[in-house]
């Protein structure tokens, strides 16, 4: 009888031993992780996201009560060969309704929890290779129960804008081209949830003659030989902004002189008062036999195909 109680016993132990250990912990009940999907992507410079390139999302959902509950907060998503991937699996719930923000590059800015996005002290001094693009995006409003795809259309903060100098009728030797009188370094804030939507920099003071970044200080030759045209800084990436004291300082010397021309030209011309985020700008600068400069401007819509990251 003793035996047959311990046995019993034990029997019963077993039993809440193996209810315990198989109970499952709340999880989602749709079953599907939020995951990235590769897409065909074109960056200011490249044509696609780099392998290994990386972007900052910030997530949540609002519950059927109204409570906020974070799902990514400044979380890395890296880009791994065709497929963008983070640390750790996110599920959908049903009955959520979830809102997604993102910010490129890592590091960037952040998204307050009411959608703001800021971006403090944001340098765009680089140029060419070293031009960084600043890019945000948002998908808001999700339904968790229909899990659907979701798309992230990264919009452009910046201007991109390029100098081109060139010879005409004269065989000339850039020495030396500066930019000047514009911000390099600014704050955005961009509120996505404005029912009038704002976005809106802040600038640090312009920057001068003296202390410019944007320069070009190795000459180089416009001819026959060497091309009669040069993209002189490369691809520059700058913070929007009103063009008032904007100026651009040349020196260069025809074949032959002895001596240096100098000329300093304003960027504020009667097309372009200002440069304005995801446009694009072509300035041509033209040197000709009869000892005359001239600048010409194009204004174009940023060249891209889809600036775009899809996940789901």
């Amino acid at each position: 009888m003793k035996d047959l109680k311990k046995n019993i016993i034990l029997f019963c132990c077993l039993g809440l031993f193996t209810a315990c250990s198989t109970t499952v912990i709340d999880r989602p009940d749709t079953g599907n992780a939020i995951k990235f999907v590769s897409t065909t992507t074109r960056a200011a410079i490249e044509n696609d996201f780099p392998d290994g390139s990386s972007f900052y999302v910030w997530g949540w959902y609002i519950n059927s009560e109204g409570y906020r509950n974070d799902v990514f907060t400044e979380t890395p998503v890296t880009k791994n060969g065709t497929e963008w991937g983070y640390e750790g699996t996110q599920f959908w719930i049903k009955g959520n309704t979830y809102n997604f923000y993102a910010i490129y590059p890592v590091d960037a800015g952040t998204v307050e929890q009411d959608g703001i996005i800021k971006v403090e002290n944001f340098d765009c001094s680089g140029i060419g290779e070293k031009a960084v693009d600043l890019m945000t995006a948002k998908n808001t409003g999700l339904s968790g129960s229909s899990s659907s795809t979701v798309h992230l259309q990264f919009k452009h903060e910046l201007s991109r804008v390029n100098v081109k100098v060139k010879a005409e009728n004269t065989s000339v030797t850039v020495n030396g081209l500066k930019i000047y009188g514009i911000s390099d370094v600014g704050t955005l804030k961009k509120d996505y949830n404005d029912n009038n939507y704002s976005s809106s920099w802040s600038l640090n003071e312009a920057i001068t003659a003296d202390n410019t970044r944007f320069t070009v200080s190795a000459p180089f030759k416009l001819n026959e030989t060497d091309g009669w045209e040069r993209n002189a800084f490369g691809d520059m990436l700058l913070i929007p902004q009103s063009l008032g004291n904007a100026k651009l300082y040349i020196s260069y010397r025809y074949d032959g002189a002895t001596t240096d021309r100098t000329s300093t030209i304003n960027l504020n011309t009667a097309t372009t008062i200002e440069w304005k985020a995801g446009t694009s700008y072509n300035y041509s600068i033209t040197i000709n036999g009869l000892s005359n400069i001239s600048i010409t401007v194009s204004v174009n819509p940023w060249e891209e195909e889809n600036t775009s990251v899809s996940w789901e």
